[in-house]
């Protein structure tokens, strides 16, 4: 009759059960709390095990009792650590495998005052990196460090008991494996973990980009509205402008040569005042009209005088203007409106950018130049401001629509609108550094053999 196969033989299939209970449990310990829980769970089933030895041997062996209590004192410290808030630069890997070392030492005296190989209890061994890795799937290595105790342990408990070296080998062999498989196993957790936390963090940027990309648009929603509004403003103020530059021209040719020089001056001012308005509240409305794009043959000069006067009031609040215009550039053809819009754009970019920042010259205060000449075969406008410049990373985003250095107070779609703009008007725009380090943007506009600028079908 063949000798009876020891325990730990028979139960040798546990561990691989216990590993797909592990493969299975990783979806669901994830958290630290749901980790603090699984240690809790294995204190709480050590303690019930003493009770159970207390009913199966009587008196309790002495070395029965001091690995239950080693191994209880490991789990212990195991969950203290777990329990303790996490300090950037702190990473409690090393201490968590201390315990772990310590746990299994106390389960081989547990093992030995239970009687030795020959107990249940010695079956469970294996298990142990196994359970080490289901509850720290991120250090792998912790758990080939506990399969490597659990190979060395039980040979020499096997080797104290007088195992043959079959038993030996087959021990070696099992112990290997399952080591080798929480290694792996742990190695794959842990990617799995890294792979779960970049499309977190990716999920997380992409929600953040959609709550500000809202908020800029309704911030151009309402813009667009508040530009509507001002085009009807405009529309309403053109009515009694027309009345009011009619009656003083009348008071003008009735009055004849009666008015005093200085009242003469007074009523002239006026009337250029309210020509001024109506300049303005023209350029207002044909700026806001939402046309198909025509082709316009216009002067450069005029085309620059109408951004001007658009933008006056922010332009001349913020800095001093420095108009330089070419009186001798040929005409362009281009959709005027959207050369405008361009260059006012571009225009209020600039007292943006001059308002507020700090000067090292006093006396000479903030500027901002506008350009107009040719330049071999285009025309190119230039407008330049002595502000602080842009940073080599703003100006390689600087015409991605949202994208913007001022903050809340821009939307970050004026420049990608105003390079649109000028490129559906045939030409291109382009940005530098000025001649004192603020930023230059420069409008090209080619021109052909007949004196106008061509545009693209």
């Amino acid at each position: 009759m063949s000798p009876a196969r020891p325990a730990w033989r028979r139960a040798s299939a546990a561990p691989v059960l216990l590993n797909r209970v592990r493969v299975l449990a990783l979806d669901a310990i994830d958290s630290m709390v749901e980790r603090r829980r699984l240690v809790a769970v294995f204190a709480a089933t050590n303690v019930a095990y003493l009770g159970y030895d207390a009913l199966r041997f009587h008196p309790l062996p002495a070395l029965l009792i001091l690995g239950r209590c080693v191994t209880e004192a490991a789990l212990l410290a195991a969950l203290v650590v777990l329990l303790r808030p996490r300090s950037p630069g702190w990473s409690p890997a090393a201490v968590l495998r201390a315990t772990s070392i310590a746990a299994l030492l106390g389960w081989f005296l547990v093992v030995e005052g239970a009687g030795g190989p020959a107990s249940a209890y010695f079956a469970m061994v294996p298990a142990f990196p196994l359970i080490y890795v289901a509850a720290f799937p991120e250090d792998p290595f912790g758990g080939l460090l506990s399969g490597a105790l659990d190979l060395i342990g039980g040979l020499v408990l096997l080797g104290m008991h007088g195992a043959g070296a079959g038993q030996l080998a087959e021990w070696a062999s099992v112990a290997g494996f399952l080591a080798a498989a929480a290694f792996i196993g742990g190695i794959l957790a842990r990617r799995r973990i890294v792979r779960e936390l970049v499309l977190e963090k990716a999920r997380r940027e992409a929600v953040e980009q959609l709550a500000t990309s809202e908020k800029r648009r309704d911030v151009s929603e309402r813009l667009a509205l508040i530009g509507q509004l001002a085009a009807g403003v405009g529309h309403e103020i053109n009515n009694p402008l027309s009345y009011l530059q009619s009656n003083l021209g009348w008071l003008r040719e009735s009055a004849g040569a009666g008015y005093d020089p200085e009242s003469k001056e007074v009523l002239e001012d006026s009337i250029a005042g309210v020509t001024r308005i109506r300049e303005i509240v023209c350029d207002l409305n044909c700026f806001s009209r939402d046309v198909p794009d025509a082709l316009d043959v216009c002067e450069p000069r005029d085309v620059v005088g109408e951004a001007l006067r658009l933008a006056a009031f922010r332009v001349n609040r913020a800095a001093r203007l420095l108009e330089n215009v070419d009186e001798r550039l040929p005409p362009i053809r281009v959709p005027r409106r959207r050369l405008v819009q361009a260059l006012v754009n571009l225009l209020l970019n600039a007292a943006d950018a001059v308002e507020g920042a700090p000067r090292s010259d006093a006396a000479e205060g903030s500027w901002i130049r506008v350009e107009a000449r040719r330049c071999h075969d285009a025309v190119e406008f230039a407008i330049e401001d002595n502000g602080p410049g842009l940073s080599p990373n703003a100006r390689a985003h600087l015409f991605e629509p949202f994208f913007t250095t001022k903050g809340v107070r821009g939307t970050g779609l004026g420049l990608a609108i105003s390079r649109e703009n000028v490129e559906r008007s045939g030409g291109s725009l382009n940005v530098g550094t000025g001649r004192e380090g603020g930023a230059l943007f420069t409008i090209r506009i080619p021109l052909d053999n007949g004196g106008e600028a061509g545009i693209r079908a």
